[in-house]
């Protein structure tokens, strides 16, 4: 099984971030899985039976205490399929490659090619995650990734959650 999420937290708060976050996706998947990176602190992969978009929705509709950043993640074939859909043409670039360093240029380069889509100052950011061996890709407008953006901006958390019931449609037809 493949994450679903990507949560960052400030080290030395990851139990409580994955009792936070396991309780509010337990009512909908009761085998909801979270699990730390044993490799890099405040790290952890969540997963979960829901599209990767409605756990990011649930969770950012939700008042929490300790994730920094949320990040739904999925295969790079599938987040094609929103960005065809969306018209996207332009995507800032978020690559947090832990443990692959070297490799962010490398995927931001595949990206480009396999999602015919430019870097530079879009409405858009697409996030390249990588923990422990998997690689996941997102794409959400800018700063919706940030837990802490999203409790102070009503309008954006708004928009992300817009955007997140967008996607989940796109994914469940394709």
């Amino acid at each position: 099984m493949k994450p679903k999420l990507i949560i960052t937290c400030n080290p030395g708060r990851e139990r409580r971030t994955e009792l936070e976050v396991g309780d509010v996706i337990f009512h909908y998947d009761e085998n909801v899985f979270i699990r730390k990176s044993e490799e890099h602190r405040g790290v952890l992969a969540v997963y979960t039976k829901l599209n990767p978009y409605k756990a990011y929705r649930l969770l950012i509709i939700s008042t929490l205490a300790y994730p920094q950043r949320i990040v739904p993640v999925t295969e790079l074939e599938k987040l094609k399929a929103i960005v065809e859909k969306l018209g996207v043409k332009t995507v800032r670039l978020r690559c947090e490659a832990r443990g692959m360093y070297q490799a962010c240029r490398e995927l931001g380069e595949k990206c480009i090619e396999e999602l015919k889509i430019g870097f530079g100052r879009g409405l858009y950011t697409l996030h390249i995650e990588s923990i422990e061996g998997y690689t996941g890709y997102s794409i959400l407008p800018v700063k919706c990734d940030s837990y802490g953006k999203l409790l102070e901006d009503n309008e954006l958390r708004r928009k992300c959650i817009k955007f997140s019931s967008l996607c989940e449609e796109i994914l469940k037809r394709s």
